[in-house]
């Protein structure tokens, strides 16, 4: 049994290993949203940014504060922001395995820090996740007894009052923790009198230092027809099952079997307080929201969920007396887990494709010589682009980590109207996010200079020569050297290399209807004219990549794909490369 623990532990480790490995290589990708904004700030000012008394917020910020002092380069920040907060975990998960020898609780843990994030590992910033896991070690310390000793207790509490002021919803988590304790080892008077007067410390803290944005967000809906009395609903509540099936299917897992594990124990008392903490966070989330569909916002708010069902299943299945439950367990949650990393991973491939397209781009207008752009909405954006108000945020981060000589304020045409922001940008000031104009003191100079100059547009060029000469200089390229193979009844994008050898632009602005296209032509014949249409992304001088969507033949076979310009309604610049390409 202990060669076999031996083994799964070093599993779990590896499990760990996998992450970081995963955190480095996305780096980029992580810096989604929240994520790139924080972690800004955690560079430009080089010191902690906090908000809204999150206080936990720090603990991701560490990591890379110590390599800032360190004079690291920005990159090197940013790899260290996403490896830092895999760090946190990790370092949990040895507290808990080793000193405090509970297996029960490390699997919990990798549990909350795995089920249920999607959207939240592409912006790993979220407190509230920090704070379930910190409320996972809160737990194992409450439950090992070691709390007698005061290094032990005064990391208790620590811990309790992080997971508290991470969000107001993880106050349940320790409620649910500290009832657990009750029900499984009675009262404990010591414990449970400074536990308790912790929790409504915190929770008097908590009311008196709420931020405008937090009360607004408790008095505000998400949508005007969010009511906790949706859930008396059958066709919200199937619709709330197709999300949780389909997003969530081990959460309903673990759910059931804990359940059976209640009744089966006997444990009424258990089981009243675990279900009645998963409908108190349902009502809280629905009542705020209508929260039946998938998106980042309602994947945050569930949350919660995640420790209030992993920890109970954890901690019930390695409480079975039988050595051969607790092995079989162990194997079918690690399994469960890689099956959570890979997901993860599969899941952000559109994060991944989005930030080639920004990389691109962000490579592109560092060779135009300037510093401020501007790329209109409807020629970049493809089903991957999910943009953000935070979108100038990760152009600026991307673009200085080529030094910031290289810095760009990038923004969409979006960002540029939104409000007031077209009157009141100009040259010494630039938009930081799509609400928000900063002056260029606001950037630490040690990683981010931008040109005193007014933002250009990167799809403003016109037709300078006449058509036929576009015609003569212009040229579309596949990128794959080798045959590519592609599915039948398909439709996909496809990477070219659009070259152009006039002195002058090639216009992308939507107003002159000017597309990449292609044609499919079999054996030298022509078996399908006139594909689908794919603007220019940006004003092409001298060469750019881009993706163009295409639609592959019906019927298998060997086929040439022929890209071409087409100037919409007037004429095809008669492009002639071809590309092999087997359709299966």
């Amino acid at each position: 049994m202990k060669s076999f623990f031996t083994i799964s532990n070093w599993v779990l480790h590896l499990l760990f290993a996998c992450l970081m490995v995963m955190s480095v290589l996305l780096f980029k990708e992580r810096l989604y949203a929240d994520a790139a904004y924080y972690a800004f700030f955690t560079v430009n000012k080089g010191w902690f940014h906090i908000e809204h008394g999150r206080t936990v917020l720090a603990l991701s910020q560490v990591l890379p504060l110590i390599g800032y002092y360190l004079g690291f380069p920005l990159k090197v920040l940013l790899v260290l922001w996403s490896f830092g907060h895999e760090l946190f975990f990790y370092l949990l998960f040895l507290i808990i395995l080793y000193p405090l020898k509970d297996r029960a609780g490390a699997f919990a843990l990798l549990l909350v820090h795995l089920v249920g994030q999607l959207w939240m590992y592409y912006s790993p910033m979220y407190e509230i996740a920090y704070g379930a896991a910190i409320a996972v070690l809160f737990y194992s310390i409450l439950r090992s007894a070691k709390y007698s000793d005061d290094k032990w207790l005064m990391l208790l509490l620590l811990a309790q009052w992080f997971a508290m002021m991470s969000h107001p919803e993880n106050f349940l988590l320790i409620g649910l923790a500290l009832a657990f304790h009750y029900l499984d080892y009675g009262w404990q008077k010591k414990i449970h009198l400074i536990t308790g007067s912790f929790f409504l410390i915190g929770l008097v803290v908590e009311f008196f230092t709420f931020s405008e944005y937090e009360w607004s967000n408790t008095k505000g809906k998400f949508d005007v027809d969010a009511s906790w009395t949706n859930l008396l609903d059958s066709d919200y509540l199937w619709q709330l099952w197709e999300l949780f099936s389909t997003y969530f299917p081990d959460l309903l897992l673990m759910t059931g079997i804990v359940v059976l594990l209640f009744i089966r124990r006997k444990e009424g008392k258990k089981l009243l307080v675990f279900l009645g903490s998963i409908l108190l966070i349902l009502i809280a989330v629905n009542n705020k929201a209508s929260a039946v569909s998938f998106i980042r916002y309602f994947e945050s708010m569930y949350n919660p969920l995640v420790f209030l069902v992993a920890v109970p299943f954890a901690y019930a299945v390695f409480e079975s007396k039988s050595i051969r439950v607790k092995q079989l367990s162990s194997v079918l949650i690690t399994l469960l887990l890689f099956g959570r990393m890979y997901w993860i991973w599969d899941y952000g491939r559109p994060m991944q494709e989005r930030m080639k397209q920004w990389e691109r781009i962000v490579d592109y207008a560092q060779t135009l010589g300037g510093s401020k752009y501007i790329i209109d909405n409807s020629n970049f954006e493809k089903n991957y682009s999910l943009p953000t108000w935070a979108n100038p945020i990760e152009a600026l981060l991307i673009s200085a980590c080529d030094g910031k000589s290289n810095a760009l304020s990038l923004i969409t045409s979006a960002d540029f109207e939104f409000g007031k922001n077209p009157q009141q940008l100009n040259s010494t000031n630039f938009l930081f996010r799509r609400f928000e104009i900063e002056e260029y003191d606001f950037l630490n100079d040690r990683f981010f200079e931008l040109k005193q100059e007014d933002y250009s547009s990167l799809n403003q060029a016109n037709f300078e020569l006449p058509i036929v000469e576009y015609a003569e200089k212009v040229r579309l390229e596949a990128l794959q050297s080798t045959e590519v193979s592609l599915q039948k009844n398909d439709t996909l994008l496809f990477p070219v290399l659009i070259k152009n050898g006039a002195d002058v632009p090639l216009p992308s602005h939507l107003d002159h209807q000017l597309f990449i296209s292609y044609h499919w032509l079999q054996d030298g014949e022509i078996v399908q004219w006139d594909g689908i249409r794919t603007p220019l992304e940006v004003d092409v001088w001298h060469e750019f990549v881009q993706e163009i969507k295409v639609a592959t033949p019906n019927k298998p076979g060997i086929y040439e794909i022929q890209f071409d310009v087409v100037i919409e309604g007037k004429q095809w610049l008669g492009l002639n490369q071809l590309r092999r390409v087997k359709i299966n």
